[in-house]
C-alpha cells in the first residue's frame, strides 16, 4: 500500500492482540486531528515530553504545520 499523497510505502502492522495498524507519513489535511491529539497528549501526560501543554496552545497554524512537514531529517508517522 502507498500513500497517495506523500508516494511513500505505507506500512501495516499486526499487534500482538490482533489490531491492524496502518503507519504512513502525516500529510497537510492531518494538521487538525495532530493538534487535538498532541495538546489532549500533553495536558493529560505532560510527563512525557519536553514539550508544554500551554506554550503548544499558543502556537499559530504556520508552526503547527512545519511539525508535520518531512524533511531529509525528520518525517512524522501517523498509525490510522
Amino acid at each position: 500500500m502507498t500513500d497517495a499523497l506523500t508516494d511513500t510505502p505505507a506500512q501495516t502492522i499486526t499487534t500482538r492482540q490482533g489490531h491492524t495498524l496502518h503507519l504512513r507519513p502525516a500529510r497537510p489535511d492531518d494538521l487538525a486531528g495532530y493538534i487535538q491529539l498532541r495538546l489532549e497528549a500533553l495536558r493529560d501526560h505532560p510527563e512525557a515530553f519536553g514539550s508544554d501543554y500551554t506554550e503548544s496552545q499558543q502556537r499559530t497554524p504556520a508552526e503547527w504545520q512545519q511539525r508535520l512537514t518531512r524533511t531529509p531529517h525528520f518525517t512524522l508517522f501517523l498509525a490510522v
